[in-house]
């Protein structure tokens, strides 16, 4: 029974160190959970952190999307205006190019009234040269008459006639030149105010 005693004491003593140990086991699981559950609650943490990051990235993202849609809506009105302005430039060309085919059809007329204007000058030219050569004769004329003797004057009268239907007949032709050249001066006044 004492052999048995001591056998029991010997378990019961093998029984305590072993529980000591698993004691001691436990304490360090127990520790390895606490700084298991300790890196859990940071790794926790960093998930919150990264959680509201996310949120703010996110809430940025919403923004830049408004900002970027809002940009959009300002390109698509630029578009529009640029495609109104070059409808206007286009309208405009057109404008110019019709006033150029004004402004040269204009210019064609201004140079066929000046060549009109130059052939009338030329002829107003030759009538003053016929007008002088005229008064020259009339000139000669007059003096003729006065040295005709009192016997003379049926010729000298037919040739007064004479000279006077003349001047009558070129007196015409000279109206109806100024009457020309007035006419002419009118339109070219006309085409010089447009």
């Amino acid at each position: 029974m004492e052999q048995l005693l001591k056998q029991l004491v010997d378990e019961f003593q093998s029984l305590k160190s072993q529980f000591g140990q698993m004691a001691n086991q436990i304490d360090r699981i127990d520790q390895q959970q606490q700084q298991m559950a300790h890196k859990v609650d940071r790794i926790d943490e960093r998930v919150n952190r990264i959680d509201e990051r996310v949120d703010r990235i996110d809430e940025q993202q919403q923004q830049l999307t408004l900002k970027v849609d809002r940009i959009d809506e300002r390109v698509n009105r630029i578009d529009e205006r640029v495609n109104h302005i070059d409808e206007q430039q286009q309208q405009l060309t057109l404008k110019v190019d019709r006033i150029d085919e004004r402004v040269n059809h204009i210019d064609e007329q201004q140079q066929q009234l000046t060549l009109k204007v130059d052939r009338i000058d030329e002829r107003v030219d030759r009538i003053d040269q016929n007008q002088k050569q005229m008064a020259v004769q009339v000139d000669q004329i007059y003096q003729a008459v006065v040295r005709l003797e009192d016997g003379q004057p049926l010729d000298i009268i037919a040739l007064l006639e004479k000279s006077n239907n003349h001047f009558l007949d070129h007196g015409f032709e000279i109206s109806a030149l100024n009457k020309r050249v007035f006419r002419v001066e009118s339109e070219l006044e006309k085409f010089s105010r447009q």
